[in-house]
Formats: C-alpha cells, structure tokens, sequence
C-alpha cells in the first residue's frame, strides 16, 4: 500500500467490530465531521443552509452521524462504514438531501458516498495518510481525517441548489470516527503478543529511490519475500512476540531475504528479524547476522484488535554499523518507513 496505505491498513484494523474478512456486522458509534471555514463560507455567501436528518445532527460548526455497520478485510485493505441519518442543504425553495452516507476504504484511497435518490454519489474523498488514532478499553478514535469535495460532489451540490461557489477539491473539513468496541475485543494494553503470521512491508524514501538509480544500483527479493526495483518490499512473517506493556518491545522474524546490487558487488540480507526493542533489523549475512538497518519508533502508530495487530510508521534509517553502515562517518539516514501488519495468538 502506498502513500496512505500504512494508514488505511491501521484503520481498517481499529474499525473492524469483527475480525472475520468481509464480514458484515452491527457497529456503535458516531462519525463527526467539523466543517471548514472556506466551506462554512462558501455556504453562508451562497445563503444555503445544512441540516441533520434524525438521526444525523447538525450543530454550529460541525454535523454527526451515526454508524450502522461496517464491512471490513483487513488483510485485502479494503471495506466500508455505513452511516445512518441525512443531511439536507437548501436555499430558498431548493433542496439536495444526502442519505446513507459510506465511507469506501481502498489501499491507495478512501471516499465518502451518499444517496440521491435511488442513486449514489461519491461525493468527497478521505485523505487517511494523517490518521491518528487511539484505543481505549471501549472505544476506538479515529481522528485527522481531511474530507474534500470531489468534482462530481461539487457539481451535484451547485446545480441543485442554484450556485457556483463549491469546488472540486474544496475542504469540506476534518473528520473524526469513534467507534465502540465489543467487550473483550482486545486492547493496546495486551502483553505477551505472540505473531503467527502476515506481512512486513519496507517502502523507500523519494530520496533513497533516487540514491538507488543515481548509482546504478537494484534491490531485488529472494522468495518467500516480494518486491523489486524501488519496492515497496514485502516480506512474510514467520513468528516473533511483542510485549504491548513496554511499547511494544520484542521482536518479529521475516522470511527471505533483500538483494542489493552495486558496482558489480551483491549483499543478501537474509532471514530478517525486527528488533523494536534495540531498534535494529537484523539479518543473515554470510551465515553471520549483523545490523542491517537501525529503527526510529518515536512516531510508531499502533492498534490490536481481534487477532489483528498493525505497527505503522516505523522509521528505517542506515545502520550505525555492519555492512551498510556509512564509514565516513555521517549521520544514519532515513531510507524508508516499515509497516508490521500481523495476525496474533
């Protein structure tokens, strides 16, 4: 998954009231989005007004609706919130009411539909890459969600309503989803996490993209592990455990192995370990494992639920020793950012 791909994969695994993949199930909880002030300005100049239909709400700077039901895949990174209750605009004698709205999660894009009619309108996008999000005992938020206007959104809203001033791309606001959890759903606060399976995901910086190429360099894979050229990487993973109480210390082991070529020399990283508590991956070279890359947890995004756990946003850097250390000396460098997206004991 790209840009917001480490995000959505989090999302869909906070958000799921149940594990099973494309499984359709009852959700608590409310989506509220707080609406812009170019939007709150654009409506108030074109003198249309916004109204919640029960049970959607809409208050003085933002509107709340009610989710339904949810249809989630974790491991496809992909699935839906359904939401209850409408919202109508209106200026003068025109309407456009909007009804069932959706939130469409895809790997490398989210969207919001809703009802006109007995036809449905993919009326904004979601930009997840910013997601923050944060689990209680009960209850998941999820916050920092940008919602813009799409263009059809914006024609759709301008003709019906007799004006000019909604754009394609126009921030519609902020939206923040709070999802309650069934009891027993597991929590961040678990320990002892063993990892049975799933997939550890390497994507490169622009700038280490570039460094590959300026040099005449490639990146391939060995099986079971995927992935070539500039990536992302993808490697299966085989085991490990997590200890959730200490920032999730411990470690996941990988299989395959990264080929780098350079300058007619190869290096093979084989049979990868991420080590989150000595910030280290580790790895098989020449039948000795040395340091391959060194870790930044600092803005590591975590969630557990349901035998789901995903660690995003972990900062890969150059080793500060071994074979790909910088022997000048210099700074380790920020070569990409790792996501862990494992299924649990």
């Amino acid at each position: 998954m790209a840009v917001a791909g480490g995000a959505t994969a989090a999302l869909l695994a906070a958000a799921s009231p149940a594990a099973a993949a494309g499984t359709t199930a009852k959700a608590s909880g409310t989506t509220t989005v707080k609406l812009s002030s170019s939007f709150a300005s654009a409506m108030k100049r074109s003198k249309v007004s916004l109204s919640g239909l029960s049970p959607a709400r809409r208050g003085a700077t933002a509107v709340k609706l009610p989710l339904s039901s949810a249809t989630i895949d974790p491991e496809a990174g992909a699935g839906t919130l359904n939401h209850s209750g409408s919202l109508r605009f209106r200026r003068g004698k025109r309407t456009l009411t909007l009804k069932t709205f959706r939130v469409a999660v895809q790997p490398t894009s989210s969207n919001i539909t809703a009802g006109i009619g007995s036809s449905r309108v993919r009326m904004f996008d979601v930009d997840t890459s910013g997601v923050k999000i944060a689990q209680g005992k009960k209850r998941l938020t999820l916050s920092d969600l940008k919602v813009t206007m799409t263009a059809i959104g914006a024609s759709r809203l301008n003709r019906a309503l007799g004006v000019t001033r909604f754009r394609s791309g126009g921030a519609l606001g902020v939206a923040t989803a709070t999802i309650d959890t069934p009891a027993g759903g597991g929590g961040a606060t678990a320990s002892g996490t063993t990892l049975t399976s799933g997939a550890a995901t390497l994507s490169l910086t622009d700038e280490a993209k570039g460094g590959v190429a300026a040099s005449g360099g490639s990146i391939s894979t060995v099986s079971p592990a995927t992935g070539s050229g500039t990536g992302p990487f993808v490697f299966p993973i085989t085991g490990g455990a997590l200890d959730a109480s200490k920032g999730f210390a411990g470690s996941a082991t990988l299989g395959g192995a990264l080929t780098l070529t350079a300058q007619g020399q190869t290096l093979t990283l084989q049979d990868p370990i991420v080590d989150l508590a000595g910030s280290v991956i580790t790895a098989n070279v020449n039948g000795s494992r040395v340091e391959a890359f060194s870790l930044d947890t600092s803005t590591l995004r975590n969630v557990r639920y349901d035998g789901q756990l995903v660690l995003d946003a972990i900062v890969v850097k150059r080793a500060k020793s071994g074979p790909l250390s910088d022997t000048s000396g210099q700074p380790s460098g920020v070569i990409g950012t790792l996501r862990l997206d494992a299924k649990t004991d």
